[in-house]
């Protein structure tokens, strides 16, 4: 699992561009009010291959950012966690 907290409007193109791309199953959470609360959740549940490519894009792409994953943090109350938190694009784009 990892989550994608983008910043930006073209952060959230790019992501769901590479979440295609690799095929990977996500869902999106957010507060129902804030379009800014909005976050991807990569499922752990895709076929392991395709899961870590798409997570190596975007660390190849992507900021990483925190120490515990908005999840984790809501969930468990965890001050750390292991799963990796991405936010701005910051590769060439593929959409201009």
């Amino acid at each position: 699992m990892f989550v994608i907290k983008p910043t930006k409007a073209i952060d959230l193109q790019q992501a769901i561009f590479i979440l295609s791309f690799y095929q990977v199953k996500y869902h999106s959470i957010s507060d129902g009010e804030d379009p800014g609360t909005a976050i991807l959740v990569v499922d752990k549940e895709n076929k392991e291959g395709d899961l870590y490519l798409a997570e190596m894009a975007f660390q190849m792409n992507f900021r990483q950012v925190g120490n515990v994953c908005p999840v984790c943090k809501e969930e468990t109350g965890e001050r750390v966690c292991g799963h990796l938190t991405f936010s701005s694009f910051v590769g060439e784009s593929f959409l201009d």
